[in-house]
């Protein structure tokens, strides 16, 4: 129905509902070059050294919001055992059922030869984690807790605040949160240099994005004749310093007016004020690893309510801080 209306907003979740788009997601990420060439980068053994560094090598329950095809979180599994976690519970969390089926098979196959490492999976959305009576033991009888946010997850978010509030807070101190951040490549105060210095926005909206978001209007719309695609700016976003790209396909139908809708929305963040705006809320950043140039990984812990101590704690990994 709202496909087959006027335009408007689609909210994240809905870009994967379908199995058509689960089909073309997962396409999107093992074999788009974009995609595979920043999953290969990722320094998720820097971080895994990082997170055990934190909390020790004592056992360890993963988290992983919208684990997706649950590559990167599979690899993360890997690299704490070899960091030294004496166990590990991977809990692979998607609201999409195909999505959410390729992920287990895979974490389950990849890890088969460490018994120390216990992999289930939820369907559900993270958006309503606090519902899920599973993740809420008594403080006193649940391991330490690493919540992960890979894939661009976070940038894909409405609201990150409102989210990092309310959708963990069951949080406990010392809780642990490993972010995927895109960087924010101009002041948002400066869109002239944000289109001209942000490659993606400069490219266009690559094809296969185009491929697997226009797929639910063809399918779903009656006598669609041609759907384009371009990026439009965000520049007043609930993170302060950051900045979006909303994917925009326009519908043309000869039988109605066109028709727009923002498919996809790409954060893109300042790193000091991404930890302000964190540690305004708790959590304080532990280290920080830049990859892909305008990439990085991002760990941070919760603290104890109280006086915030800020970011000067943070360690560069890998010899870089972004």
């Amino acid at each position: 129905r709202f496909l087959n209306g006027a335009g408007g907003y689609l909210e994240q979740t809905s870009a994967y509902l379908d199995p058509g788009s689960a089909a073309a997601y997962l396409a999107l990420c093992q074999h788009g070059p974009l995609s595979a060439a920043l999953r290969s980068q990722l320094p998720l053994m820097e971080l895994a050294e990082q997170i055990v560094a934190a909390g020790g090598r004592s056992p360890l329950q993963v988290i992983a919001l919208g684990a997706g095809d649950g590559h990167s979180e599979t690899r993360l599994a890997g690299h704490l055992v070899e960091a030294g976690t004496s166990r590990i519970e991977l809990c692979l969390l998607d609201v999409n059922q195909p999505l959410l089926t390729s992920a287990y098979h895979h974490a389950v196959e990849r890890l088969a030869r460490q018994p120390q490492v216990h992999v289930w999976a939820l369907q559900g959305n993270f958006h309503q984690l606090p519902l899920y009576s599973v993740f809420h033991r008594p403080a006193a009888r649940r391991p330490r807790r690493l919540f992960t946010l890979l894939g661009g997850t976070l940038a894909h978010l409405d609201h990150e605040p409102r989210f990092l509030q309310h959708s963990l807070v069951d949080c406990d101190v010392n809780d642990l949160l490993l972010l995927d951040v895109p960087l924010a490549c101009a002041p948002c105060t400066d869109r002239a240099e944000i289109k001209r210095r942000d490659r993606l926005f400069a490219e266009g909206v690559p094809a296969p994005y185009c491929a697997w978001l226009a797929g639910p209007l063809w399918r779903y719309c009656p006598q669609v004749e041609q759907v384009d695609f371009h990026w439009d700016l965000e520049t007043h976003c609930p993170v302060p310093g950051s900045y979006a790209l909303h994917a925009i396909a326009t519908v043309v139908c000869s039988q109605r007016a066109d028709r727009q809708f923002s498919l996809l929305r790409l954060g893109r963040y300042d790193p000091a004020q991404l930890v302000q705006c964190l540690s305004e809320m708790g959590w304080e950043e532990l280290g920080a690893a830049l990859y892909g140039g305008e990439h990085s990984l991002r760990l941070y812990r919760k603290r104890p309510a109280g006086p915030r101590t800020g970011s000067g704690g943070t360690q560069t990994l890998g010899g870089q801080r972004g």
